[in-house]
């Protein structure tokens, strides 16, 4: 695999990485009651501990996206 072909690779999983976290995100904030009702009468919690699952999720998520994609993404913006 070249630097070219990893670079855009590298590119393409970033952005689907923060499309995703953005969907994900945006469900929670607008979809919240419908998603609770789906998931949080199933897995028995409450509506508070529902939250901190998600948020806590997300910003895990936001740590991978910055360690995993951004931070070689810029490696490899420096090195070219």
């Amino acid at each position: 695999m070249t630097i070219d072909t990893f670079h855009n690779m590298l590119q393409w999983s970033t952005l689907i990485s923060i499309v995703c976290m953005f969907i994900w995100f945006s469900l929670i904030t607008f979809a919240r009651n419908f998603l609770f009702r789906l998931y949080g009468s199933k897995l028995k919690i409450s509506m508070e501990q529902f939250d901190v699952i998600h948020y806590a999720a997300i910003t895990i998520f936001k740590i991978l996206i910055v360690v995993f994609n951004i931070a070689p993404l810029l490696a490899l913006y420096i090195i070219r």
